[in-house]
C-alpha cells in the first residue's frame, strides 16, 4: 500500500491531470451548445481549464519525483554506510590480531629468558620505560625495544592504540 508511494503519486497527477482536462473540455462542450453567448466563456473553460490542469499537475508530479530521489539517495547511504561499518570491523580484527600476534612474542622472549634463569645463564634485562595510556590513563611499562621497533603500541587495559612518539613529545 504505502511502497513505491513516489510512483503512485506520480501516476495520480496523470490522472488528475487528465481527468482536469477532460472534463474542461466536456464542460466547455456543454456551454458551448447551451447558449450562443457562452461561447468565449466555452473556450475560456476548455482552454484554460486544460491548461490550469496541467500545469498544476506538474506540482504533484515533481513532489512523486522529489520522493523516489529521496528513496534513491538513501538507498545509496545504507549501501556506503555498510561498506564503511564493514571497513571497520576489518580493521578491528587486524588490530586485535596484531595486538595478539605482539603479545604472544613478548610471551614467547620472557618464556626464554625464564628457561635462561633457571639453568644460570645470565639473562638479559630490558630497560623499561614508564608511559601513561593517553585513553584510560593506566601506567603501562614498555620496553626500549617496543618504543623503538613499533610505530603504535596497545594499551593492555582497553586496548587503545596509540603512538609512542606522541607521548614522548
Amino acid at each position: 500500500m504505502f511502497n513505491h508511494i513516489g510512483a503512485k503519486i506520480k501516476g495520480l497527477a496523470k490522472v488528475g491531470c487528465w481527468v482536469g482536462i477532460v472534463g474542461c473540455v466536456f464542460a466547455g462542450v456543454v456551454l458551448l451548445f447551451t447558449e450562443e453567448e457562452f461561447i468565449p466563456i466555452a473556450l475560456g473553460v476548455a482552454v484554460g481549464g486544460s491548461l490550469s490542469s496541467w500545469i498544476g499537475s506538474w506540482f504533484l508530479y515533481g513532489f512523486g519525483q522529489l520522493i523516489e530521489n529521496s528513496d534513491v539517495i538513501a538507498a545509496h547511504y545504507q549501501k556506503i554506510n555498510t561498506a564503511e561499518e564493514q571497513r571497520q570491523q576489518q580493521q578491528v580484527k587486524k588490530d586485535r590480531q596484531a595486538s595478539q600476534n605482539r603479545k604472544q612474542a613478548e610471551l614467547n622472549r620472557q618464556k626464554q629468558e625464564a628457561k635462561k634463569a633457571l639453568k644460570g645463564e645470565e639473562v638479559e634485562m630490558e630497560e623499561t620505560v614508564p608511559l601513561t595510556c593517553p585513553h584510560c590513563k593506566t601506567p603501562v611499562d614498555y620496553t626500549k625495544s617496543e618504543l623503538e621497533g613499533s610505530e603504535k603500541l596497545e594499551c593492555p587495559f582497553c586496548y587503545t592504540t596509540f603512538s609512542p612518539k606522541d607521548l614522548l613529545d
